[in-house]
């Protein structure tokens, strides 16, 4: 019998769906402090002391027991006598509730709020809002809220206040990226008023509010937080609402939604220069709200200033800020910095010299270095080696300890290789490297040979293009790999033919205790095939984890179906007639399943339950499934959810097949009714719905605004 728990409210017990008497207040209030701190030892001392505090009995420590034995018979009541507990367990020098993470309300609402944030990060604001918005609907109330006036519950409701809190506005930033700006508004402003101190709710007001075309109410929102700011707190809005509330009086456009498939803005800070210590200006811009100072080192051509037109280039920095600051530069000679000047050819230690001066410039001790290219990589090497009290770690992508040809180098190029570089610059540039060779996942891309053009035409004249090549080609810094002793990571495309893979084997197997990573493809530069496992790869090693999704919970689309009326159709044909009827129908339901990616859980009696990996496809499949039984002389009722599903051997369970069976019951015959998780994934799909209203359904929390679907576009089988 699984017995579920739920702290997110008033404390509740369910055994099979039903609620289960706990005993006592204070017994209650044991079982409420073994679930806050679920599979955890807690020690008796500590239990009698949340307990009853300085006015704990003589025998408490019998009482806890006492207590213990009861939640036993409550937890397990087909258990033996003296049998051994498998839910509240002596583990000396206490007790331990032990409940799997879709057991207890407060494990699953962390598991889904660190979905959802990570979904963010990876830019899919409309999968962190699905996650987010089910965290969030498992709230039943305060948290423990029959146990307001105990001392332990008043710190952990507290704690958990702020992270309900925080859920929240990640799911607001979630929904203003997607574009429902004006669905939050009421929501912000009833939240902004019982929090008047949390910037972070004004300033999504605000924006939600000039998205509405609201500029003047947004303006008035700030100016209502300068003024309690001002007098609960003696302190003035943050740089970052000063600067919103700038924006809006500017009408600024990246303010504005950029739709699904538009090119996104990219918070990046203003340019700022670093000087280094011969007098050069070096231009530099920073990105990300991370905790890993991240400096990203200059590529061979690529310039700060250059237009962020490639969807590739705009992933990776969002990636990347999702968990570092990020701080990128020019150096001497390349885009907005100064150039080399007249003492001659650039050097390496001059480039090193330039990513210190940034450094200073921001006053950073310490940093990760990463290395993108040749130039950069062979920079941050060097620095990783001679000054290794400023670097953290270092990330190496596609670069050598040295690219010419040598005995002891087979894989470099010759000589007559930089010859022929240096005259197709000459002749070609900015087009002097085919992105047929920089990026073959994407050479038939018009934008990414566009977007590439551009930043080496804002980047580099061709003078400074070949003056890089030639320090590429002079280098040598083999020597220097041995000394390398910060943790380090290197990544090579397995095909990549600028420099080839060699390059990179050899950089991990003679930089000590490097791990290398080989990428599939052959890009050398920025691709949407480049970017994720690239910035996987670099956000595990600096941070010690991915977190991937646990395999036995995934996000789904549930799809249910049910004939409507079988009853009578089956007393007006006949047992025999109405069963050769079911089996058509069940062999029509398999056929439409599989052009559109779906997976069959089970039949229902009258019906199917499916999956599949994307809402639209199943929008589409319920439509020819309702078709297709029609042409039979039935009709059907469909419905959809899309949310996170628990996978048991072949079967599913969970929250979000239980609200799936609820949408396909309230569908009337001939519909395929869906919920709003649904209608936010497959907007710009062309598929139309008329809004059903809000409803509230059994057994699952909160009001649910239901959609029918009256048109499905003309994108046949897309995602």
């Amino acid at each position: 019998m699984a017995v579920e728990f739920g702290i997110l409210g008033p404390l509740e017990v369910r055994r099979d769906g039903r609620e289960v008497e706990v005993g006592a207040t204070r017994q209650r209030a044991l079982l409420a402090l073994l679930l806050i701190h679920a599979n955890r030892v807690v020690p008796i001392d500590r239990l009698v002391d949340d307990l009853w505090g300085a006015e704990a009995p003589a025998r408490a420590t019998n009482a806890v027991q006492v207590y213990v034995s009861a939640l036993r018979r409550v937890l397990e009541p087909d258990r033996p006598a003296r049998g051994p507990s498998g839910v509240l367990l002596t583990r000396p020098p206490g007790y331990l509730l032990q409940v799997t993470p879709d057991r207890l309300d407060l494990l699953r609402f962390e598991r889904l709020v660190d979905q959802g944030r990570r979904a963010s990060g990876a830019g899919d604001p409309a999968i962190a809002r699905v996650a987010l918005a089910e965290a969030l609907s498992l709230w039943r109330g305060p948290a423990l809220a029959d146990f307001a006036y105990e001392r332990f519950a008043e710190r952990e409701a507290a704690r958990l206040e702020e992270l309900r809190l925080q859920a929240t506005e990640a799911r607001v930033d979630a929904d203003l990226a997607v574009g429902h700006h004006a669905d939050v508004v009421a929501e912000l402003e009833s939240l902004a008023v019982a929090e008047p101190l949390r910037e972070r709710l004004s300033g999504q007001l605000m924006l939600a509010l000039y998205r509405c075309g609201r500029q003047a109410e947004a303006l008035r929102a700030y100016q209502r937080l300068r003024r309690v700011l001002s007098e609960e707190l003696g302190i003035e809005p943050s740089s970052v609402l000063q600067n919103l509330e700038q924006a809006i009086l500017l009408q600024k456009p990246e303010l504005d939604w950029a739709p699904a498939g538009a090119t996104r803005t990219v918070s990046v800070s203003e340019t700022k220069y670093a000087r280094t210590r011969d007098g050069v200006h070096i231009a530099y811009q920073c990105s990300g709200t991370g905790s890993i100072d991240l400096l990203e080192l200059s590529t061979f051509v690529n310039s700060i200033a250059a237009p962020l037109d490639y969807p590739g280039l705009h992933r990776w920095l969002r990636r990347v800020g999702s968990f570092a600051r990020h701080v990128r530069y020019d150096r001497r000679g390349i885009g907005v910095s100064d150039p080399a000047g007249a003492t001659g050819p650039p050097t390496l230690e001059q480039w090193a010299d330039d990513a210190l001066a940034v450094l200073d410039a921001l006053e950073l001790q310490r940093a990760t270095l990463v290395g993108l290219d040749q130039v950069s990589g062979l920079t941050c090497a060097l620095l990783a080696g001679t000054c290794p009290h400023r670097v953290d770690a270092l990330v190496l992508l596609n670069t050598s300890a040295r690219l010419a040809w040598a005995p002891d180098n087979p894989w470099g190029f010759p000589a007559e290789a930089q010859a022929r570089l240096e005259a197709r610059i000459e002749r070609a540039w900015p087009d002097a490297f085919p992105i047929e060779v920089l990026a073959p996942s994407a050479a038939a891309d018009p934008q990414l040979r566009s977007a590439w053009q551009a930043m080496a035409l804002v980047g580099a004249s061709p003078a400074a293009a070949i003056a890089s090549s030639r320090v590429i080609f002079e280098s040598d810094i083999r020597h220097v790999l041995p000394a390398i002793r910060v943790p380090t990571l290197v990544l090579h495309s397995a095909e990549d033919r600028l420099c080839p893979v060699e390059h990179g084997r050899y950089l991990a197997k003679h930089i000590p205790g490097a791990k290398f990573v080989e990428l599939p493809g052959g890009d050398h530069v920025f691709t949407d095939a480049l970017t994720d496992p690239l910035a996987d790869e670099i956000e595990e090693f600096l941070t010690g984890e991915r977190k991937p999704i646990p395999l036995d919970r995934v996000l789904t689309t549930v799809l249910f179906t049910d004939i409507v009326g079988s009853t009578a159709h089956a007393s007006a044909l006949g047992d025999r007639a109405w069963r050769e009827r079911l089996d058509a129908h069940d062999a029509m339901v398999r056929r439409q399943l599989q052009p559109f990616r779906g997976r069959e859980i089970k039949t229902t009696g009258d019906g199917f339950l499916a999956t599949f990996d994307g809402p639209a496809r199943a929008i589409q499949c319920g439509c020819a499934i309702r078709d297709g039984a029609r042409q039979l002389g039935i009709e059907v009722r469909v419905g959809l959810h899309t949310g996170e599903v628990e996978l048991r051997g072949d079967d599913i369970a969970g929250t979000a097949v239980n609200l799936g069976a609820r949408v396909a019951g309230l569908a009337a015959g001939g519909e395929v009714l869906v919920s709003r998780t649904v209608t936010d994934l497959v907007a710009g799909s062309g598929i139309a719905f008329e809004d059903r209203g809000d409803h509230a359904l059994k057994g699952v929390p909160g009001q649910w605004r239901l959609f029918a679907v009256v048109g499905t576009g003309a994108r046949g089988q897309g995602a």
